[in-house]
């Protein structure tokens, strides 16, 4: 069974949704593996309705980086439209 070993620790963590609009230089939104923003606007409205109404929406996956000894960001995996339409809001 192939089984490598993990070079990195699962932190669980709450971010609060206004943090990624208050700061986003704290996270790499689209690094170079990521599509390009595809949401239509009607797609966009719909999550922000989900938001508000308190629906269930999928968890965004993020991956500390650091840029230099005292400077780190998060880069996203998996949430980057979902982020962006935070960031537009």
């Amino acid at each position: 069974m192939f089984d490598p070993p993990t070079n990195y620790d699962v932190i669980p963590d709450y971010i609060k949704l206004e943090d990624f609009h208050k700061y986003p230089e704290d996270y790499v939104v689209r690094p170079p593996y990521q599509r390009k923003n595809v949401w239509t606007p009607k797609k966009q409205q719909a999550l922000l309705d989900s938001l508000f109404r308190r629906y269930y929406v999928p968890k965004i996956v993020l991956r500390e980086i650091k840029l230099a000894e005292k400077d780190k960001k998060n880069e996203v995996i998996d949430g980057q439209q979902r982020i962006r339409v935070a960031q537009a809001f």
